[in-house]
């Protein structure tokens, strides 16, 4: 509140007794050795760069879908009518889908925005009102 009454909003360290400015710098380094940054498409957005940590190729030996032939989609099949992408990008809004509190609703998920009671359509289905 200081901050916003200032008009100067900022990051600030309120634990400098046990956090410190450059941060966990052991674990950091762990960090480092073992992972490399990646980029990834995420849910409902294109690919973001360097937003993955994924495992070094010399640690492969622990890579779970190495070890158990794990063929994962690198992004998510969209289901057909499922607006989800732009929703979550603040592009659309769950009732400009067409399948929102017909076909997809909290019973009956169609995309992610529904599946969880945190998605945005679970909680539009929820609390908005239907016109009438």
């Amino acid at each position: 509140l200081k901050q916003k009454k200032e008009g100067n909003p900022r990051i600030q360290n309120e634990y400098k007794r046990a956090v410190r400015d450059e941060g966990n710098v052991i674990a950091q380094e762990a960090m480092e050795q073992v992972f490399r940054v990646t980029s990834k498409e995420w849910r409902g957005f294109p690919e973001i760069p360097n937003s993955v940590y994924d495992l070094k190729k010399e640690f492969d030996d622990h890579n779970a879908r190495k070890l158990y032939d794990m063929d994962l989609p690198d992004s998510e099949n969209v289901p057909k009518g499922c607006i989800c992408g732009p929703i979550l990008r603040g592009m659309a809004r769950p009732e400009d889908c067409g399948l929102f509190r017909g076909e997809c609703n909290p019973l009956h998920p169609i995309g992610a925005c529904m599946v969880s009671k945190e998605g945005t359509c679970n909680i539009a289905y929820r609390y908005s009102k239907m016109d009438d």
